[in-house]
Protein backbone atom coordinates (compact mmCIF):
# COMPACT_ATOMS: atom_id res chain seq x y z
CA UNK A 1 0.00 0.00 0.00
CA UNK A 2 2.86 2.35 1.17
CA UNK A 3 5.12 1.28 -2.37
CA UNK A 4 0.96 2.53 -4.44
CA UNK A 5 0.93 5.88 -2.54
CA UNK A 6 4.22 6.61 -3.06
CA UNK A 7 4.29 5.59 -6.64
CA UNK A 8 0.70 7.97 -7.03
CA UNK A 9 3.01 10.73 -5.61
CA UNK A 10 5.96 10.77 -7.70
CA UNK A 11 3.43 10.67 -10.67
CA UNK A 12 1.55 13.97 -9.22
CA UNK A 13 5.09 15.90 -8.73
CA UNK A 14 6.29 15.02 -11.82
CA UNK A 15 3.20 16.42 -13.77
CA UNK A 16 3.08 19.25 -11.80
CA UNK A 17 6.85 20.07 -12.84
CA UNK A 18 5.56 19.34 -16.68
CA UNK A 19 2.74 21.60 -16.40
CA UNK A 20 3.64 24.36 -13.77
CA UNK A 21 1.97 26.05 -11.11
CA UNK A 22 -1.73 26.88 -12.43
CA UNK A 23 -2.50 30.69 -12.96
CA UNK A 24 1.39 30.68 -14.24
CA UNK A 25 2.16 31.27 -17.83
CA UNK A 26 5.68 30.37 -19.28
CA UNK A 27 7.76 33.17 -20.51
CA UNK A 28 7.77 32.28 -24.21
CA UNK A 29 3.53 31.95 -24.17
CA UNK A 30 3.76 35.72 -22.40
CA UNK A 31 5.87 36.91 -25.39
CA UNK A 32 3.88 35.22 -28.32
CA UNK A 33 0.57 36.86 -26.29
CA UNK A 34 2.22 40.31 -26.76
CA UNK A 35 0.56 42.65 -28.76
CA UNK A 36 0.15 46.72 -30.06
CA UNK A 37 -2.79 48.95 -28.56
CA UNK A 38 -3.38 50.03 -32.05
CA UNK A 39 -2.04 48.06 -35.39
CA UNK A 40 -2.84 50.84 -37.70
CA UNK A 41 -3.64 54.41 -37.27
CA UNK A 42 -4.93 58.00 -38.77
CA UNK A 43 -3.64 61.00 -37.76
CA UNK A 44 -3.84 64.69 -38.62
CA UNK A 45 -0.28 66.84 -39.26
CA UNK A 46 0.79 67.95 -35.39
CA UNK A 47 -2.16 65.41 -33.60
CA UNK A 48 -0.75 62.67 -31.42
CA UNK A 49 -1.39 58.87 -30.13
CA UNK A 50 0.51 56.77 -27.68
CA UNK A 51 1.30 53.43 -28.32
CA UNK A 52 1.15 50.56 -25.29
CA UNK A 53 2.68 47.14 -26.16
CA UNK A 54 0.34 44.76 -24.21
CA UNK A 55 1.15 41.18 -22.80
CA UNK A 56 4.86 42.25 -21.55
CA UNK A 57 6.87 43.66 -18.89
CA UNK A 58 10.14 43.92 -21.06
CA UNK A 59 11.70 47.04 -22.18
CA UNK A 60 10.21 48.76 -25.07
CA UNK A 61 12.59 50.29 -27.93
CA UNK A 62 10.38 52.25 -30.47
CA UNK A 63 11.21 53.91 -33.99
CA UNK A 64 9.74 54.78 -36.92
CA UNK A 65 10.51 54.33 -40.52
CA UNK A 66 10.10 57.95 -41.50
CA UNK A 67 10.76 60.36 -38.80
CA UNK A 68 10.02 63.01 -40.97
CA UNK A 69 6.15 61.83 -41.56
CA UNK A 70 5.45 60.51 -37.99
CA UNK A 71 8.52 60.72 -35.04
CA UNK A 72 7.95 58.28 -31.97
CA UNK A 73 9.14 58.56 -28.57
CA UNK A 74 11.02 56.49 -25.72
CA UNK A 75 7.81 56.21 -24.47
CA UNK A 76 5.77 55.03 -27.50
CA UNK A 77 3.97 58.66 -28.55
CA UNK A 78 3.55 58.86 -32.36
CA UNK A 79 3.71 62.95 -33.62
CA UNK A 80 2.41 63.43 -37.17
CA UNK A 81 4.80 65.75 -38.61
CA UNK A 82 3.90 65.71 -42.48
CA UNK A 83 1.77 64.14 -45.07
CA UNK A 84 2.56 60.69 -45.97
CA UNK A 85 2.85 56.89 -44.22
CA UNK A 86 5.07 55.30 -42.01
CA UNK A 87 5.58 52.40 -39.78
CA UNK A 88 6.49 52.56 -36.06
CA UNK A 89 8.20 49.34 -34.55
CA UNK A 90 8.49 47.98 -31.26
CA UNK A 91 11.46 46.09 -30.50
CA UNK A 92 11.73 44.08 -27.58
CA UNK A 93 13.47 40.55 -26.68
CA UNK A 94 13.81 39.90 -30.76
CA UNK A 95 10.62 39.99 -31.30
CA UNK A 96 8.92 43.22 -33.40
CA UNK A 97 5.94 44.49 -33.23
CA UNK A 98 4.29 47.22 -36.56
CA UNK A 99 1.87 50.11 -36.24
CA UNK A 100 1.22 51.72 -39.46
CA UNK A 101 0.26 55.14 -39.57
CA UNK A 102 -1.32 57.56 -41.82
CA UNK A 103 -1.00 61.19 -41.85
CA UNK A 104 -3.46 63.65 -43.41
CA UNK A 105 -4.74 66.58 -43.43
CA UNK A 106 -7.66 68.83 -43.23
CA UNK A 107 -9.42 70.82 -46.17
CA UNK A 108 -8.64 74.05 -44.52
CA UNK A 109 -5.17 73.00 -44.27
CA UNK A 110 -4.22 71.55 -47.92
CA UNK A 111 -6.13 73.82 -49.88
CA UNK A 112 -3.76 76.67 -51.27
CA UNK A 113 -2.60 78.68 -49.26
CA UNK A 114 -3.14 76.42 -46.00
CA UNK A 115 -0.63 75.25 -43.72
CA UNK A 116 0.11 71.90 -45.22
CA UNK A 117 0.14 74.05 -49.30
CA UNK A 118 1.64 77.29 -48.37
CA UNK A 119 2.00 80.05 -51.18
CA UNK A 120 5.54 81.03 -52.30
CA UNK A 121 6.01 84.36 -50.41
CA UNK A 122 8.76 85.02 -53.31
CA UNK A 123 5.71 86.02 -55.47
CA UNK A 124 3.77 89.12 -54.77
CA UNK A 125 0.46 88.10 -53.50
CA UNK A 126 -3.01 90.29 -52.87
CA UNK A 127 -4.38 89.22 -49.89
CA UNK A 128 -6.70 91.45 -47.54
CA UNK A 129 -5.69 91.97 -44.00
CA UNK A 130 -8.04 91.31 -40.77
CA UNK A 131 -7.98 92.00 -36.98
CA UNK A 132 -9.81 91.11 -34.23
CA UNK A 133 -12.32 89.45 -37.04
CA UNK A 134 -12.68 93.15 -38.62
CA UNK A 135 -11.00 93.15 -42.71
CA UNK A 136 -8.60 96.36 -42.08
CA UNK A 137 -7.59 96.42 -45.92
CA UNK A 138 -5.83 94.85 -48.79
CA UNK A 139 -2.06 94.53 -49.22
CA UNK A 140 -0.29 93.54 -51.80
CA UNK A 141 3.29 91.54 -50.43
CA UNK A 142 6.31 89.75 -51.18
CA UNK A 143 9.30 88.33 -50.21
CA UNK A 144 12.30 89.26 -51.47
CA UNK A 145 15.15 88.08 -49.71
CA UNK A 146 15.21 85.39 -46.53
CA UNK A 147 18.40 84.03 -45.11
CA UNK A 148 19.28 82.20 -42.44
CA UNK A 149 22.10 80.62 -40.67
CA UNK A 150 25.77 81.52 -41.09
CA UNK A 151 24.82 84.13 -44.09
CA UNK A 152 21.98 86.34 -41.76
CA UNK A 153 24.70 86.10 -39.22
CA UNK A 154 27.34 87.82 -41.24
CA UNK A 155 24.86 90.44 -42.20
CA UNK A 156 23.26 91.01 -38.74
CA UNK A 157 26.73 91.02 -36.90
CA UNK A 158 27.94 93.27 -38.95
CA UNK A 159 26.44 95.33 -35.79
CA UNK A 160 28.80 93.56 -32.92
CA UNK A 161 26.23 95.21 -30.15
CA UNK A 162 23.52 92.65 -31.74
CA UNK A 163 23.29 89.50 -29.63
CA UNK A 164 25.83 86.38 -30.81
CA UNK A 165 23.87 83.18 -31.57
CA UNK A 166 24.75 80.10 -29.44
CA UNK A 167 25.78 76.94 -30.98
CA UNK A 168 21.69 76.32 -30.36
CA UNK A 169 20.33 79.38 -32.23
CA UNK A 170 21.15 81.07 -35.44
CA UNK A 171 18.85 84.55 -37.17
CA UNK A 172 16.30 84.45 -39.55
CA UNK A 173 16.37 87.66 -41.96
CA UNK A 174 13.24 88.51 -44.05
CA UNK A 175 13.01 91.65 -46.65
CA UNK A 176 9.71 92.67 -47.70
CA UNK A 177 8.18 94.46 -50.49
CA UNK A 178 4.84 95.93 -49.06
CA UNK A 179 1.94 98.32 -50.47
CA UNK A 180 -0.98 99.44 -48.71
CA UNK A 181 -3.43 98.86 -51.82
CA UNK A 182 -6.55 100.14 -49.75
CA UNK A 183 -8.10 100.67 -46.39
CA UNK A 184 -9.62 103.24 -43.97
CA UNK A 185 -6.86 103.62 -41.04
CA UNK A 186 -2.73 103.59 -40.26
CA UNK A 187 -1.90 99.86 -40.03
CA UNK A 188 1.61 99.31 -38.38
CA UNK A 189 3.60 96.18 -40.34
CA UNK A 190 4.45 94.44 -36.85
CA UNK A 191 0.59 93.39 -36.65
CA UNK A 192 0.10 92.50 -40.69
CA UNK A 193 3.76 90.65 -40.03
CA UNK A 194 3.17 89.34 -36.72
CA UNK A 195 6.34 87.65 -36.43
CA UNK A 196 6.09 87.35 -32.32
CA UNK A 197 3.32 84.63 -33.09
CA UNK A 198 2.94 83.99 -36.53
CA UNK A 199 6.52 82.12 -37.67
CA UNK A 200 6.79 78.29 -37.60
CA UNK A 201 8.96 75.75 -38.45
CA UNK A 202 8.89 73.97 -41.76
CA UNK A 203 6.09 71.70 -41.28
CA UNK A 204 4.05 74.27 -39.89
CA UNK A 205 3.54 72.47 -36.19
CA UNK A 206 6.42 74.13 -33.93
CA UNK A 207 5.97 77.71 -33.31
CA UNK A 208 8.89 79.78 -32.88
CA UNK A 209 9.93 81.25 -29.91
CA UNK A 210 11.40 85.44 -30.38
CA UNK A 211 14.83 85.18 -28.58
CA UNK A 212 16.41 88.64 -29.71
CA UNK A 213 16.24 90.80 -32.55
CA UNK A 214 19.14 92.29 -34.71
CA UNK A 215 18.68 96.35 -35.42
CA UNK A 216 20.88 98.94 -37.25
CA UNK A 217 23.19 96.30 -39.23
CA UNK A 218 21.88 97.97 -42.96
CA UNK A 219 20.24 101.33 -44.46
CA UNK A 220 16.82 100.13 -44.68
CA UNK A 221 13.82 100.36 -42.50
CA UNK A 222 13.07 97.73 -39.77
CA UNK A 223 9.61 96.20 -39.92
CA UNK A 224 8.73 97.23 -36.42
CA UNK A 225 8.56 100.46 -36.98
CA UNK A 226 7.06 100.55 -40.25
CA UNK A 227 3.39 102.39 -39.88
CA UNK A 228 1.52 103.01 -43.70
CA UNK A 229 -1.28 104.68 -44.55
CA UNK A 230 -3.74 103.52 -47.32
CA UNK A 231 -1.69 103.81 -51.10
CA UNK A 232 1.75 103.94 -49.00
CA UNK A 233 4.54 101.28 -49.66
CA UNK A 234 7.54 100.14 -47.69
CA UNK A 235 10.76 98.13 -48.43
CA UNK A 236 11.68 96.96 -45.00
CA UNK A 237 13.58 93.90 -43.15
CA UNK A 238 13.10 91.94 -39.82
CA UNK A 239 15.52 89.69 -38.43
CA UNK A 240 14.79 87.57 -35.27
CA UNK A 241 17.25 85.27 -33.50
CA UNK A 242 15.22 81.91 -33.15
CA UNK A 243 16.37 78.32 -32.46
CA UNK A 244 18.55 76.43 -34.52
CA UNK A 245 16.92 73.73 -37.23
CA UNK A 246 13.46 74.87 -38.22
CA UNK A 247 14.20 76.44 -41.58
CA UNK A 248 13.10 76.99 -44.49
CA UNK A 249 10.41 78.44 -42.39
CA UNK A 250 6.50 79.14 -42.73
CA UNK A 251 4.80 81.98 -41.79
CA UNK A 252 1.00 82.89 -41.78
CA UNK A 253 -1.07 86.05 -42.06
CA UNK A 254 -4.77 86.59 -40.85
CA UNK A 255 -6.61 86.63 -44.05
CA UNK A 256 -10.03 86.13 -42.61
CA UNK A 257 -12.18 86.51 -39.60
CA UNK A 258 -10.75 83.23 -38.14
CA UNK A 259 -8.51 81.37 -41.22
CA UNK A 260 -4.91 82.59 -42.03
CA UNK A 261 -3.12 81.90 -45.56
CA UNK A 262 0.30 80.43 -44.98
CA UNK A 263 3.16 81.45 -46.66
CA UNK A 264 6.94 79.36 -47.40
CA UNK A 265 10.64 80.97 -47.50
CA UNK A 266 11.57 77.60 -49.51
CA UNK A 267 12.20 78.27 -53.03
Amino acid sequence: MKLIKRSISLTLIAAFLITGMPGVVPAQETQAAARLSKRSVTLTVGKSTTLRVKGTTEKIVWRSTKKSVASVNSKGKVVAKKLGRARICAKFSGKKLFCNVTVTGSSADTKAGGRLNPLSAYKEHTINYYDDGKKIGTFKIKLNSFLSGENASEKILSNPENLKPTNSQEYIYFQFNVKYVSGTEVVDLKDVFSYYYNIFDSTGTKQLENIDWGFFFELMEDLSDVSLSPGQSSKCSKAILVSKGNTPVLYRIRTGRTSYTWFTTKK
